[in-house]
């Protein structure tokens, strides 16, 4: 059995149960009001190991920034070039940017992620 390590847990592969969409983002003009807005329009659905992570950042003035940030395993696939410029949209609804794309090893990609606010 093989296991994905996260400091002192171990993240079992066979658990990719999270449904994820990979999303490009795009433009569309909403017909009511005629203001152009951003959508993600999503190119492939598949299932992923998500490992949650909430951090605080705090910004200049007392202001408080909760970001929201999601650690993510997906199965390598031989015609998926993934990039920074891809989003993914989890089961949650929310849209996450992907901020860090590395290699975790033969089978995985490890994705770092922050939510978007809208």
């Amino acid at each position: 059995m093989m296991y994905l390590r996260q400091g002192k847990s171990s993240v079992e592969i066979g658990e990719l149960r999270t449904k994820i969409d990979i999303c490009v983002e795009g433009t569309e003009i909403d017909r009511k009001n005629g203001i152009q807005k951003t959508v993600y329009n999503s190119i492939l659905t598949t299932r992923a190991k998500v490992i949650g992570e909430s951090g605080k950042a705090f910004l200049g003035a007392d202001r408080e920034l909760h970001q929201v940030r999601k650690r993510v395993f997906l199965r390598k696939r031989r015609n998926l070039q993934l990039t920074e410029k891809h989003f993914i949209r989890l089961e949650d609804g929310y849209v996450y940017k992907i901020y860090s794309l590395n290699e975790y090893d033969v089978m995985f990609n490890e994705l770092l992620l922050q939510r978007i606010e809208q």
